[in-house]
């Protein structure tokens, strides 16, 4: 997600992690809407590596 936010293309997702299918990419933005609009907040902490 944070790569696409900061303009990766799916294609170029899709180069870089061959594990990836556009099908998962796709679930993981459908889960990511759904989550923001459910009444559930999920923490998330920032790690910088």
């Amino acid at each position: 997600m944070e790569k696409f936010a900061a303009g990766e293309t799916i294609e170029q997702l899709l180069e870089a992690y061959q594990r990836l299918t556009e099908e998962g990419i796709r679930a993981a933005f459908r889960f990511a809407a759904q989550t923001l609009r459910a009444d559930v907040i999920y923490p998330v902490s920032e790690q910088t590596p």
